[in-house]
């Protein structure tokens, strides 16, 4: 059976996916069950046996945002502060800074030892080396991964972007900044409010180190108490710990803003490329690719993940275990994914056996941080562990899932007293009830809200007729209860 389905889109509107962004943002929705092997075409379904597939790709772009950090008269002040102690440091050490080296950074955030996703973060804001303003955007690598705002402030640090829940990431403290190079900790303040959704002028929580040729790094919008508790003026190494990435200050989400200044106080871009003329080095000890493109989580989930308004946390619906029947999302979370880019889809049955298998090619520009995922039912299959892969840029990401014997327990036992046709379909779907009493009937979305109940009370033996014209696409769970029984199926809006 091979069906045409519509495109299928999601409403997003999180004030902090927004200028966090430099360039437009992607979802891409892709609903599937397996064939044997296949290369992928958008809007096709098919079914093989009595696994079900729905193929489809979509996309969501989020408006971009023109206000963000480091703006308010906070910033300059602590810049002020921070040279008065450094005057005060070059009077008690003869006037001058010892001859050295700049500093070489390492990456000034890691992922909670306890964790071990692929991935952590997305790079979303690069230094500006353009200083006309608005919309003059120059980075290191003569791009535009990067913003500067009418007031005519350029962005001049690096943005780290948590990615996939930023919230969820920032309250489980899960990403941690770390010094970047050794040096003496400078500068720190803590114990400011750090659940900002918009640009303000309240402080930030962070800290700067200065080092040894007279360099400063600044780490700024750490959470809330997390900030490191050694005293001003103690030595720092590289890869202490310096607090936790949050949303202090003027910031619209969790991320580390990573500045540089020399040792005269001029701002410095670490990346070394064609645009930036402030180095004649980098001053990374390993450089990162200017868009490295990755996979940073790699999941199976119950429900599609809820993302609630700015700051709340993400409910991440993950689960490793399924029955036959389930909906079971396959969700990979990508950094920096660009036009053609490749993925290879792999599962496999417990037996290792090859379920299914395509290839997908991105049909759209460079995006920072996106996700996608699968839509998956197995009946009648293997019982075990069963294995969803991915291989992008050259690096294969897995993750394992278990589908489980339901011991005989199946609420759709008797399908032949509930029927839903067409599936799927775009404005209305007709129910059969071979049903002679009261019943509700309950449409459920795939984020796990009620989107409509009805109470039927007269008796029905033969059909009801639901418009559904004014649902969003995608996939709803029915219901119909009665005083002695519950039967569940499927409908497959386009």
């Amino acid at each position: 059976m091979i069906q045409i389905l519509s495109e299928n889109k999601i409403k997003y509107d999180n004030k902090y996916m927004s200028r966090l962004f430099p360039d437009r943002i992607l979802i891409i929705l892709l609903l599937f069950i397996a064939s044997i092997v296949f290369s992928q075409e958008p809007g096709k379904a098919l079914q093989i046996g009595k696994s079900k597939i729905f193929i489809e790709g979509t996309l969501n772009e989020y408006e971009l945002n023109e206000n963000l950090d480091h703006t308010s008269d906070q910033w300059r002040i602590a810049r002020k502060k921070v040279s008065l102690l450094k005057k005060e440091y070059l009077n008690k050490n003869g006037g001058i800074f010892p001859k050295a080296e700049h500093p070489i950074f390492d990456l000034p955030v890691r992922l909670n030892g306890s964790l071990s996703d692929p991935g952590f973060y997305s790079i979303t804001a690069y230094f500006d080396h353009d200083t006309l303003f608005p919309g003059h955007l120059l980075d290191y690598q003569c791009d535009s991964l990067t913003y500067d705002l009418e007031d005519g402030y350029n962005h001049s640090g690096t943005d780290f972007f948590l990615w996939p829940f930023p919230w969820y990431k920032m309250y489980n403290d899960e990403v941690e900044v770390v010094a970047a190079a050794p040096g003496i900790l400078y500068f720190k303040q803590d114990g400011n409010f750090d659940q900002q959704c918009e640009l303000n002028t309240d402080p930030w929580n962070g800290v700067a180190l200065l080092h040894e040729d007279g360099s400063t790094s600044w780490y700024i919008h750490m959470k809330k108490n997390s900030v490191t508790n050694k005293y001003v003026g103690e030595e720092i190494e590289t890869g202490e710990y310096l607090g936790i990435v949050g949303s202090s200050g003027s910031s619209i989400a969790p991320h580390l803003h990573f500045e540089v200044l020399d040792a005269e106080g001029n701002l410095i871009d670490p990346f070394y490329g064609p645009c930036n003329d402030l180095i004649n080095e980098s001053w990374w000890l390993d450089q990162l690719p200017y868009k490295d493109p990755g996979i940073n989580r790699i999941a199976t989930n119950n429900h599609l993940p809820l993302y609630p308004e700015c700051p709340g946390e993400e409910v991440l619906n993950e689960t490793d275990v399924f029955y036959p029947g389930d909906s079971i999302y396959l969700l990979s979370y990508f950094r920096n994914i660009s036009t053609d880019d490749q993925i290879e889809v792999v599962i496999s049955r417990p037996d290792n056996s090859v379920f299914a298998s395509w290839m997908w090619n991105s049909p759209w520009e460079f995006y920072s941080a996106s996700w996608l995922f699968f839509l998956m039912f197995l009946e009648d299959e293997d019982f075990g562990v069963w294995n969803y892969s991915i291989t992008y840029q050259g690096i294969l990401y897995e993750h394992s899932f278990q589908l489980l014997d339901p011991q005989g327990v199946n609420l759709n036992s008797d399908k032949n007293c509930l029927e839903i046709f067409p599936v799927p379909s775009r404005n209305f779907v007709t129910i059969n009830l071979a049903i002679n009493e009261p019943f509700q009937i309950i449409l459920i979305n795939s984020l796990n809200m009620q989107v409509y109940a009805e109470q039927v009370q007269k008796n029905v033996g033969n059909s009801i007729v639901l418009d559904i014209s004014g649902f969003e696409p995608g996939i709803y769970l029915v219901r119909v209860n009665t005083d002695t029984a519950s039967y569940l199926s499927k409908i497959i809006k386009l």
